[in-house]
């Protein structure tokens, strides 16, 4: 069998034209892998998005829906604005108590969550029963704070039934 010059140009397009095919499948197997992570980075992009859009629609829906109880848990937080007439206040209930109120000390205490303190120290003197009456009348402000300290001196004013107390007391301070 004789190779003849027309075997041998068919041979040579026959392997040309499968280096062809072959270069053509090669080209579009890697078009198509680089079209494939493009589509896997597009999903996770798809996914991340959904992800935070529904995070964001759960918080404006609990922001919604806790508009009124945060409304009223602002009522329990005194504010900068407010400060003045909480401690007028104080001395006023203790004046229709019969109690003498001296505020001696107000001092902010800046805290790093957001919220400071007003730390605010008096002194009364009265009744035993009307200062006891007071500091349960102080410990129900509905303000969120507490009394730090309480000193009661009975000894210096015994003899006319009356007490002297120093008081600390620290309210939960913002500027809302």
């Amino acid at each position: 069998m004789m190779i003849t010059q027309k075997t041998k140009i068919n041979t040579a397009l026959s392997v040309g034209f499968l280096l062809c095919v072959i270069i053509v499948v090669s080209y579009g197997w890697n078009y198509i892998q680089k079209l494939g992570a493009e589509l896997e980075t597009q999903v996770a992009l798809v996914t991340t998005y959904t992800d935070r859009e529904q995070k964001r629609a759960e918080l404006l829906n609990l922001v919604e829906t806790s508009s009124l109880e945060r409304e009223e848990l602002l009522g329990y937080i005194l504010t900068r604005a407010g400060a003045p007439s909480f401690v007028t206040q104080g001395e006023q209930i203790a004046a229709s108590q019969g109690v003498i109120y001296t505020t001696d000390s107000l001092e902010e205490v800046i805290i790093d969550d957001g919220f400071d303190q007003l730390l605010v120290a008096f002194t009364m003197e009265g009744a035993e029963s009307d200062v006891l009456h007071m500091l349960k009348v102080i410990e129900t402000f509905p303000y969120d704070g507490y009394v730090t300290s309480v000193q009661l001196d009975r000894t210096s004013l015994a003899e006319e039934g009356n007490v002297f107390a120093r008081v600390k007391l620290a309210v939960t301070l913002t500027d809302v």
